[in-house]
């Protein structure tokens, strides 16, 4: 918890971020309960991955898949292969256990259940770590993080996604937990437990989904750059002792992961073996792309897939048009808040204001760079005969969060949260209209209101297993408006907190954007710098 808030904004703090779990823990665990197995494409394949791990094998792209041992294998005989071999076995080893077990005692169904919410739970860790991004990016502005937690939990594209035994759920915490450790490293100094903490992260995302490995890089720089701005020594040696750190923190991250890649390469002809397993779907191969990086169609495409559901196997029911510009109008105002709060920013800025800002500068751009960089590889798997996915964007979610919750709380009402509880209802309205139009593909007949909704949710459960249905609907229920109190308190608190601040301070505050001052600099009072924490200080 940080020291540079006051007793209410920490409190505050802590009541938004664990609403925005609650939020993020209701929506997600009914999907994971109620959508049938393996509907999601992709998820019989990595079931199938872990249950391979159970016979003591690592699977390639042309092992069968071994259906005595996939919990609910589907029946009708099709010749299926792990053609998700390719990616790190991270994941699928941590699934393989809830499924064994469910093996080993004779219920399957739990066993599988228990791998869904195994996702759920890892990627409501990385909710958690978005706030802390947040604060680590933008100090002393826990309203900032609490909405961008809350942003990223209720994001459609997210809990629905996390609900599936896919890799992108723990793909989310590890790359989130990696830049946590990395800003901290940058901001506040490498000690022994920042730098622990950023190679095992970066070695989990390494291991979890490829562009992990890149992740790495990202890691060698941040611990880098950790020593060149909070080293003790000088001149060469302060260099020299940057190096080694991220050649040490690189390359235990990278000696986790690499064999695997490796064995991509020696197996496929590459490190990914995208391009043998579109040879083995008969994919024709393509090269566009460069034509896909410089394309704001297709940036704006990845973008509204995050907002929302998976395209599955049934019929697409026609999307309204007004819902198509939430999303949009959202990023609008995003961009309208960002330059606002570069605009104070500027009028605030006096003679020494850039002092002591390395720091801050530097994390930012490690962490912007990082999205630009998942967008690329998206774009290029993409370019090259892959599918557009927007939740292969999920490992740079974080950062785009926090820059989206930074922008909207330079709007009017920000003081008031508005904007909080604004972006929430419609999230929340979004993953309504997700259901529906989820049921209405399902069973070929739209709801006729949210009774008849919550009917066929209800339906779906007990088909499931899940009896009695509604008393699941209610928890979860009950789970959703608990979160929305929990967020009510907490922008209370940040409201009391701040009417006992001087307007032009919290205006200041308001000012400072990327990096944000302590509050002794939003006083106005010139204060020395800090002094440099030792490298073999406690974190």
């Amino acid at each position: 918890m940080p020291t540079d808030l006051e007793a209410r904004e920490r409190r505050g703090l802590r009541l938004g971020v664990a609403g925005a779990v609650l939020a993020f823990l209701a929506l997600t665990t009914v999907q994971a309960v109620a959508i049938r197995p393996y509907l999601p494409p992709d998820e019989l394949y990595h079931v199938g991955y872990a249950a391979s791990l159970l016979e003591g094998r690592l699977p390639t792209l042309t092992t069968p898949l071994p259906g005595d041992r996939v919990p609910l294998m589907p029946d009708d005989g099709r010749p299926r292969r792990v053609y998700v071999a390719n990616h790190p076995p991270l994941f699928h080893a941590l699934a393989a256990v809830p499924i064994g077990i469910g093996e080993r005692l004779g219920v399957p169904r739990a066993g599988f259940l228990a791998a869904r919410l195994l996702s759920v739970a890892l990627a409501a860790a990385g909710v958690v770590l978005v706030a802390w991004l947040a604060l680590l990016l933008v100090p002393g502005r826990p309203r900032v993080a609490v909405g961008a937690a809350w942003l990223a939990a209720l994001l459609p594209g997210l809990p629905h996604v996390s609900a599936f035994a896919y890799t992108d759920g723990l793909g989310f915490l590890g790359a989130t937990a990696a830049l946590v450790a990395a800003a901290a490293t940058i901001r506040r100094g490498p000690t022994p437990a920042r730098l622990a903490g950023l190679t095992a992260a970066a070695s989990a995302a390494a291991l979890t989904r490829a562009p992990g490995l890149v992740l790495v890089g990202l890691a060698g720089a941040a611990a880098a750059a950790g020593f060149v701005l909070h080293g003790q020594r000088r001149g060469a040696r302060r260099r020299l002792a940057a190096a080694g750190a991220g050649a040490a923190v690189a390359g235990l991250a990278g000696a986790s992961a690499i064999w695997f890649y490796l064995r991509n390469r020696s197996l496929y002809g590459s490190l990914t073996g995208a391009a043998y397993n579109q040879a083995l779907f008969r994919l024709v191969p393509q090269d566009h792309a460069l034509a896909l990086l410089t394309s704001p169609a297709y940036a704006l495409r990845l973008y509204d897939g995050l907002w929302v559901w998976t395209r599955f196997s049934l019929p697409r029911p026609p999307t309204l048009a007004a819902l198509v510009a939430v999303p949009r109008v959202v990023g609008l105002l995003v961009v309208a808040g960002l330059g606002a709060v570069a605009a104070r920013r500027l009028r605030g800025a006096g003679p020494g204001g850039g002092s002591g800002r390395g720091p801050a500068v530097a994390a930012w751009a490690l962490a912007v760079a990082w999205p630009v960089a998942v967008f690329a590889m998206v774009a290029f798997y993409d370019g090259n005969g892959g599918h557009t996915h927007p939740r292969y964007l999920f490992p740079g979610l974080a950062v785009l969060a926090v820059v989206a919750a930074l922008g909207l709380d330079g709007l009017p009402g920000a003081r008031l949260g508005l904007w909080i509880a604004a972006l929430t209802l419609a999230q929340l309205a979004l993953t309504g209209v997700a259901w529906a139009g989820f049921v209405t593909a399902w069973r070929s007949r739209r709801p006729s209101d949210p009774a008849d909704l919550l009917g066929a949710v209800a339906g779906m459960l007990d088909a499931a297993g899940a009896r009695p249905p509604w008393l699941l609907l209610g928890l979860a229920g009950a789970m959703l408006l608990a979160a929305l109190a929990l967020l009510g308190l907490a922008l209370g608190l940040f409201r009391a907190d701040r009417a006992t601040v001087p307007a032009g301070a919290d205006r200041a505050a308001g000012a400072a954007g990327p990096g944000g001052p302590a509050p002794d600099e939003v006083s106005g009072v010139p204060q020395p710098p800090p002094a440099a924490p030792r490298v073999s200080s406690r974190a």
